[in-house]
């Protein structure tokens, strides 16, 4: 890799100078596409709180993935698409949405990739139009910058240069922007680990160093916007019967936090395991830290079976949605928006043998709503 720290601006300008070493960008003029006003608000953290503009905030949000490309929303990317399944996310109440950038696809660093080649910033344009397109919804997006980092070379000790220019070459140019709501460095680092051996990766390797690294990154690259790590800590560190002892239970949960916490200005978890652990859960996390908690991921899919259907859903979420405000989160952020259709879900090109369901949507693939859509509604109204 050259020296020379690539800019997004210094990538549009050598493409329109004719440079054959990057590809050219998909220029989007999407009547959405704005910029962001001179009076600056960005999200801030007091006292374990989140304000903006001086007053309190809550984070009312969803996970989004487009409908018809989800892996490849900003390299498939379709703003008519966007523009309506936002206007129905703005519907529900809800002020921000959490979207990942696939790190293959904006670089086009591959599993095979190697030597590893230039990075490419095609993607990044179509990104500031998705922002502008949910600011006309007045809804926030919280990109988490890493997902799908198929390259083994990647993680390698020694090797950190690598993610540190991907960084360099498009945070900066959005440090300034108050439609960023907050940096979330990494997806579910901790149980990413899993895939040490299909990567080859020596053991000694570190995932909390990798993804401490990223965070401290964004840090120092913007200022402006606070970060934090998308844990699915919440997953039991050894299989957990459902009839375990409380007091015994809340011992084994949430083990990775210390390895994160000093290095994110909130907290982020995921939670998928036992419902009745989910108050307990967020105790536990609360005597770790005073820092804002935001559920991050939380979800039911809807197979149409016996044990999970629609009615399901709607039962699991009015539970977590309840729970959450009587815990007084600082925000939450279901997962997801829509359904996909099953062909798209699964065109997961980095990752071709994944076990995703496609129907953990609150609005099912035809864009009509589910019972829980109304349940979100109904609460996302209820919370200031």
């Amino acid at each position: 890799m050259s020296d020379h720290k690539f800019t997004r601006r210094d990538f549009l300008k050598a493409t329109l100078a004719g440079s054959s070493a990057l590809v050219a960008p998909t220029i989007i003029n999407y009547l959405g596409k704005s910029s962001p006003s001179s009076d600056k608000e960005f999200l801030e953290i007091r006292d374990g709180s989140f304000y903006m503009g001086g007053e309190e905030y809550t984070i009312k949000g969803a996970n989004y993935l487009t409908r018809d490309h989800p892996w490849r929303m900003f390299d498939e990317y379709d703003p008519e698409q966007i523009d309506k399944e936002l206007e129905m996310a703005s519907g529900l109440g809800i002020n921000a949405v959490r979207v990942g950038i696939n790190f293959c696809e904006a670089t086009g660093l591959g599993p095979d990739a190697e030597p590893l080649s230039e990075i490419s910033l095609q993607n990044f344009d179509n990104f500031e139009d998705f922002l502008g397109i949910a600011d006309s919804k007045g809804i926030k997006v919280m990109p988490t910058v890493i997902i799908h980092p198929w390259n083994a070379e990647l993680k390698k000790e020694g090797n950190f240069h690598i993610t540190k220019e991907y960084l360099e070459g498009w945070v900066p140019d959005f440090k300034d922007d108050e439609r960023i709501l907050a940096w979330d460095a990494f997806n579910e680092s901790e149980i990413a680990k899993e895939n040490f051996s299909k990567w080859d990766l020596p053991s000694n390797y570190s995932y909390p160093v990798w993804t401490r690294r990223i965070a401290d990154t964004l840090k120092n690259l913007d200022p402006n916007h606070p970060v934090t790590i998308g844990l699915s800590d919440t997953h039991p560190a050894e299989e957990i019967p459902k009839n375990t002892p409380e007091n015994e239970a809340k011992e084994k949960v949430i083990q990775a936090l210390p390895k994160y916490i000093e290095h994110e200005d909130f907290y982020c978890f995921h939670y998928y395991t036992y419902l009745e652990w989910f108050k307990m859960t967020v105790d536990k996390i609360k005597e770790q830290t005073n820092k804002p908690i935001v559920l991050q991921e939380f979800g039911l899919p809807t197979t149409g079976s016996k044990w999970r259907g629609e009615d399901d859903q709607e039962w699991y979420y009015k539970k977590i949605l309840k729970w959450s405000m009587e815990e007084d989160l600082s925000g939450l952020m279901f997962w997801e928006l829509n359904d996909h259709p099953e062909e798209a879900f699964r065109d997961n090109p980095y990752n071709p043998e994944n076990d995703y369901v496609d129907d953990m949507g609150v609005f099912r693939d035809d864009y009509s709503k589910k019972p829980a859509a109304d349940k979100v509604k109904e609460y996302y109204k209820w919370i200031l």
